[in-house]
């Protein structure tokens, strides 16, 4: 806001820059300064109002928005949790069978090891016989 003071018509240069004739004159320039100062402290004082208003609402709607967001994220992150305790679980049930693969293929390979020392027993007890047939 602009000050709008004008000096008297009738004063003379020298008087207009500074010098004024009266008292009265000064007196009155004074008090449309105070009046708009005045004027000028009520719309700021206004316009803080009424921003202080919008920043009191903006902060009571976004504090229950953000305590909704805080929620579904707590409540997806138990969900997530959840899912990733089962996902584990069926990792560890897979790791199981897997182990109990194993130790039969284990004991496959035993088996098929004593099978082995059988079958070579056999063929040399088959060996030694044919060799005593064809010997006598």
């Amino acid at each position: 806001m602009a000050f709008y003071l004008q000096a008297d018509p009738s004063m003379s240069k020298e008087k207009s820059r500074g010098v004024f004739p009266n008292h009265h004159y000064t007196q009155i320039i004074l008090e449309e300064m105070r009046s708009q100062i005045a004027g000028l402290a009520e719309i700021i004082e206004s316009k803080y109002q009424t921003l202080d208003a919008k920043i009191d609402h903006l902060e009571r709607k976004l504090s229950s928005e953000i305590e909704i967001t805080q929620m579904a994220l707590r409540t997806m992150k138990l969900d997530y949790d959840k899912r990733f305790d089962a996902i584990d679980k069926r990792f560890e049930a897979i790791d199981k069978k897997f182990e109990a693969i194993d130790r039969r293929f284990e004991a496959m390979d035993k088996r098929f090891d004593i099978l082995e020392d059988k079958l070579d027993q056999l063929n040399t007890k088959v060996e030694g016989h044919d060799h005593y047939r064809a010997v006598h």
